[in-house]
């Protein structure tokens, strides 16, 4: 790190970044602008840049298979086919919740989806915490949260992730 050499390799005019995540096998990164509505697609063996632009906020994007992905929108759960930008699977999260949106996701090391919700002003405690199992059954893990944040695993047994507003950590035994 300390020979490293800091390179910008986009200057992409995000309003709100979010969710950068890496694909080895379509050699690309992926993130997402959520005020913007766009995923923005850095190839990184090809430097080719794309950006696709969807319907809603996007919180985060994380990989399934080949061309396949899920978006964590505003308030719904989309699988889409990225390269043919076709819906294959929707789920709508908090429909009861209209000023909430979905916030950041990510995926643990044995498939399912832990993302979280908030109030898109980030003021209310009307957020939640839930996980997408393999069979796409929705549960609703914790709530009470202002704005859920940064979901890491540190392995297939501990899960971490914050609340940005109380400036909190939690680790949750899964």
């Amino acid at each position: 790190i300390k020979n490293s050499k800091i390179k910008c390799e986009w200057k992409s005019k995000l309003l709100l970044g979010e969710g950068t995540l890496w694909v080895p096998k379509l050699n690309s990164i992926f993130f997402v602008d959520i005020k913007k509505k766009k995923i923005l697609i850095l190839n990184t063996k090809t430097n080719k840049k794309k950006i696709l632009k969807v319907n809603k906020e996007i919180g985060f994007i994380s990989y399934i298979k080949k061309n396949i992905f899920i978006l964590g929108l505003k308030s719904e759960l989309r699988i889409v086919n990225l390269r043919k930008l076709k819906t294959l699977f929707s789920l709508k999260i908090e429909s009861e919740k209209p000023n909430n949106r979905i916030n950041d996701g990510k995926v643990d090391p044995i498939g399912r989806l832990w993302f979280g919700t908030m109030d898109s002003s980030g003021k209310k405690q009307s957020g939640s915490l839930y996980c997408l199992d393999n069979h796409l059954r929705l549960y609703k893990v914790d709530d009470k949260y202002f704005i859920t944040n940064g979901p890491a695993f540190l392995n297939k047994n501990n899960f971490y992730h914050t609340d940005s507003i109380k400036r909190v950590i939690y680790r949750i035994k899964i």
